[in-house]
């Protein structure tokens, strides 16, 4: 016997342009059967772009669930079958205007494991150049700053960067010694 549960079965009950919801029923290996709401999404990058200079660039992007804007990491989801890198570049122009010589893999982790099956994939973007690319619809970018290593401990350690995609590449670049 598995210790693991069983997927039963899976309905679609919502599909959003980016994600869609599913019903599905469980099998637990006690023999108890649950059914849980679970979101699917294709996967996202998130990208910290990191100057000559050392400073991280972050933007400020007005955040309709919560309404209000949080300081973030630039980020977007991968399109069907999207390589993340090729996302990761995509972004970076799109959010920023900026091109990267190097992006670099930070690593990967799941968001909301609790409910979602979204995988986030974390770069660090250096060799910066300007590119001018064209902002999603809807996306509500205010500002864009750059950052020392030094301050954004302090804006983590404070709750100013409670962004948790933010918070877990800056770490991620931190632990590799690239901030």
């Amino acid at each position: 016997m598995s210790n693991l549960p069983t997927l039963l079965s899976s309905e679609e009950l919502y599909r959003a342009k980016k994600f869609q919801v599913n019903k599905e029923l469980f099998r637990l290996p006690t023999g108890e059967v649950h059914d849980r709401s679970t979101i699917r999404h294709p996967g996202a990058v998130a990208v910290l772009p990191i100057d000559h200079e050392g400073k991280a660039f972050l933007l400020r992007q007005y955040r309709y669930p919560l309404r209000e804007e949080l300081l973030e990491v630039c980020a977007g989801t991968l399109e069907n079958g999207e390589d993340p890198l090729l996302c990761a570049g995509r972004e970076l122009a799109e959010e920023l205007f900026l091109r990267a010589e190097k992006l670099t893999p930070l690593g990967s982790f799941v968001t909301m494991p609790g409910f979602c099956n979204e995988t986030m994939h974390a770069f660090a973007a250096t060799g910066l150049s300007v590119e001018i690319g064209e902002r999603d619809e809807g996306e509500l970018i205010s500002s864009v700053q750059g950052y020392t290593g030094a301050e954004l401990n302090e804006m983590i350690i404070s709750g100013e960067l409670r962004d948790a995609k933010s918070v877990m590449t800056i770490t991620l670049a931190r632990l590799r010694g690239l901030l």
